[in-house]
């Protein structure tokens, strides 16, 4: 059994991102499942402070080394690549006092520089990879030379064994369900965050854009303001868009004549707080648009939570949210259509009882989908490869 690991991972800690998120959570379940693990991540400048175990709500069962970094992304061009290459340089210098730990890494250009440096020095290696690279053979060779590789959707894990990339597993992203475990009605909710109580709220949580790729926000705003032209006692609920975002995104409310009072933008919010957001919900939406990423190769954070929550889902039909999703515990509409959209939701606030009954399916259906399970899927997968 693979008892000793090092999680490599260049990602700022804390970060508003959801890889973030995902990297605490699965070093807190690997950790909780016998594993003596250490995080290692880049030194960087951050201007989100505190404790970043209190940040993502995790046990600090596991620890975080910084590997010094020349902390440059903000040069352009040249920026980003000085970090990488400055982080890899003093992580493999730092793994040479480390004989026999299992190396797991997050990312595709991490694993390129560390898969060599893994087999001279005997660490087992194995690769978590959550989006088709775009220059696939490139990376084609890396990914064989990999003790193993991990993925988040089916499709994902067709497309490397078509390449012969034989060792991999599926793994499906994942919620903390003890966290969406907490006995307070919707109205406590909304008085908790300071939404109205009276009125119908329909809530999306996420970011206006994601790598400069539209997430369907535009068209859900499009969609509200048919809903909102005869429906007078609803509310658009968005959480969690950038400081930077939010003045396009009521630029987009103002064209679409939404008044003020009618919908609500929120800005980043604590990991312990998303509960209460979405739980004083009446629909919650998920609305990707059909790009080549979003229809094969996601797997999104915040479907699992949105079916913890315990609150209705209207989502887009796409190849890799039915990975997860079906008509049994979602409603699923075309992509690319706000008149569908606002059917969907339109339907769900008309029919109670279907959305109790979707809601119910949800809930049962992601208890598959803790940390913990995941976490045990991929060591047991570890230890057989």
């Amino acid at each position: 059994m693979h008892r000793r690991m090092v999680y490599i991972a260049n990602v700022r800690i804390p970060t508003e991102r959801a890889q973030g998120v995902h990297v605490m959570h699965m070093c807190e379940a690997f950790a909780k499942g016998g594993v003596e693990l250490e995080l290692w991540v880049p030194w960087r400048f951050n201007a989100i402070k505190g404790d970043p175990y209190d940040y993502y709500a995790v046990a600090p069962c596991f620890k975080i080394r910084r590997i010094f970094s020349f902390d440059l992304v903000w040069l352009p061009i040249v920026g980003f690549w000085l970090q990488e290459r400055s982080f890899l340089f003093f992580v493999q210098l730092s793994l040479l006092s480390r004989k026999g730990v299992t190396l797991y890494t997050r990312g595709e250009n991490v694993a390129k520089d560390l898969v060599a440096f893994a087999q001279r020095h005997q660490h087992p290696f194995y690769i978590e990879s959550h989006a088709l690279p775009k220059k696939i053979a490139v990376y084609e060779k890396i990914f064989k030379q990999a003790d193993g590789m991990v993925v988040i959707t089916r499709q994902y894990e067709r497309d490397l064994r078509a390449r012969g990339i034989s060792h991999v597993l599926t793994a499906p992203d994942a919620v903390a369900l003890e966290r969406f475990s907490i006995d307070i009605s919707q109205e406590q909710c909304r008085e908790t965050v300071h939404l109205p109580l009276e009125k119908k709220i329909i809530g999306y949580v996420g970011k206006y854009r994601t790598n400069d790729q539209p997430k369907g926000v535009e068209d859900l705003i499009a969609a509200f303001s048919d809903l909102a032209a005869t429906q007078k006692n609803i509310l658009l609920l968005l959480v969690g868009i950038n400081t930077d975002e939010m003045t396009e995104v009521a630029t987009l409310f103002k064209k679409a004549n939404i008044r003020e009072e009618q919908y609500r933008i929120v800005g980043h919010v604590s990991q312990v707080l998303v509960p209460t957001y979405l739980k004083a919900c009446d629909v919650l939406v998920m609305n990707y648009p059909a790009l080549g990423h979003y229809v094969h190769y996601m797997s999104p954070l915040k479907l699992f939570e949105y079916m913890a929550s315990g609150v209705p889902i209207v989502s887009t039909d796409l190849p890799s949210i039915r990975d997860i999703l079906n008509e049994s515990n979602a409603l699923l509409v075309p992509p690319d259509s706000r008149q569908a959209l606002a059917g969907g939701i339109m339907t769900l606030l008309d029919d109670p009882a279907r959305a109790a009954a979707l809601a119910a399916q949800a809930l049962q259906d992601v208890q598959q989908y803790s940390w913990q399970k995941r976490a045990q899927s991929i060591l047991d997968f570890v230890t057989a490869v």
